[in-house]
């Protein structure tokens, strides 16, 4: 019983001495120097979405995605568009560059243009830079047979082949377009011309030259044709008569340029090169692959046949403004002589030395002059001078 009563006793003391420690924290709490400095307010505007930061930063990612495209376009983009890509890739220095142009119609086509609509004087202009580019070589300048190749069909060889001929022609020299694409021969149908007889029938048979060639297509100007399809065309070029035929045209004209098929293609042209005096090579912009141009020119350069370089063909100033914007600009127009409007015969346009006085000075000369003054015109003389 003593000791169940002294049990109680400690847990009473216990029970009290914490309800003494329990009262005495609440009373310090209750006695702290606490005060309100500010009271919430709601927002004016909510926290998130932050509109501005969202906008800034899609604004950045887009232009550095947008960048990242382009260039990641540029460098899996492998067709040759630059003059970087002929000149370093490709390793031909370039001659000149063809822009782009619009097909004329039947009755707007003529060969006095040069297969170049009149309202294209650009194009002509790049045919004389061509020109000029050949005479100012050596190796070019007197080179008198021209072979004119490419990587692939569709490159525009033969447009520049027979521009290019029309172009010397027109400058005094005696030429001839010799059509040696046995397999699509076009040149007869570029001059509007008969492919009955031609290059296939000196090769097999013992024809008069005389009888093949057709003259007169424009002054300086003859046009040998491939005589039709060959089914053996590297048999045809590789015969004896086909060098006796290059023998006997180079002692007849100035210049012979020659047509052939693609060289990634078939071997014609590979036949041909050891003949002649040299080669140009035709490329179309954004079209052939760098690789391909490379490897068939590396084939080329194999034989010792000098290669005057290459060709840009088909150059679209949408596209390629960025690669040439320095070769073309729209106020570059006014150097080209159009000669859409002119006809036969007509005098050279001049502009007179005397300039027209205008203004109200002008006005009050002419009064005055009218009235019977004596007072000094536009060019400083009196009326009766």
């Amino acid at each position: 019983m003593e000791r169940d009563y002294s049990v109680n006793e400690k847990i009473l003391q216990t029970i009290l001495a914490r309800m003494q420690e329990t009262s005495m924290s609440s009373s310090t709490v209750e006695t702290q120097n606490a005060r309100l400095l500010d009271r919430a307010k709601p927002g004016v505007r909510p926290v998130d979405p932050n509109y501005a930061l969202n906008l800034g930063l899609g604004l950045v990612g887009g232009l550095a995605f947008g960048l990242v495209l382009a260039f990641l376009t540029a460098y899996l983009d492998d067709r040759v568009k630059s003059a970087y890509d002929i000149e370093a890739v490709v390793g031909l220095p370039l001659l000149s560059i063809i822009p782009k142009f619009k097909k004329p119609t039947t009755g707007d086509e003529t060969l006095g243009a040069a297969f170049v609509p009149p309202s294209e004087p650009e194009v002509s202009e790049a045919f004389s830079t061509l020109y000029s580019s050949l005479r100012l070589k050596d190796e070019s300048k007197k080179a008198q047979c021209i072979v004119i190749t490419s990587t692939v069909p569709g490159e525009g060889k033969s447009f520049i082949a027979r521009n290019l001929a029309l172009t010397f022609a027109s400058h005094g020299e005696r030429v001839l377009l010799l059509d040696c694409d046995l397999r699509r021969p076009v040149v007869h149908r570029a001059f509007h011309v008969e492919n009955l007889k031609g290059v296939i029938d000196v090769c097999t048979t013992d024809i008069a030259l005389d009888d093949v060639i057709i003259k007169g297509i424009q002054p300086n100007l003859d046009v040998l044709p491939s005589g039709g399809r060959s089914k053996n065309p590297a048999q045809n070029l590789t015969s004896k008569n086909f060098e006796v035929l290059l023998i006997e045209l180079r002692k007849r004209y100035d210049r012979i340029f020659i047509d052939t098929p693609p060289v990634a293609l078939v071997s014609d042209a590979f036949v041909i090169l050891p003949l002649v005096d040299g080669s140009i090579y035709s490329i179309y912009f954004n079209k052939v692959r760098r690789k391909a141009a490379q490897f068939c020119v590396q084939r080329l350069m194999e034989i010792s046949v000098p290669h005057f370089g290459a060709v840009l063909n088909g150059l679209d100033q949408n596209i390629g403004g960025y690669y040439y914007h320095h070769y073309y600009d729209k106020s570059y127009k006014q150097y080209y002589v159009s000669t859409a409007n002119d006809q036969p015969g007509d005098a050279p346009r001049r502009e007179s030395p005397t300039r027209t006085a205008s203004g109200p000075k002008a006005a009050r000369r002419a009064r005055r002059a009218e009235s019977g003054g004596q007072k000094p015109d536009a060019g400083g003389q009196t009326p009766e001078a």
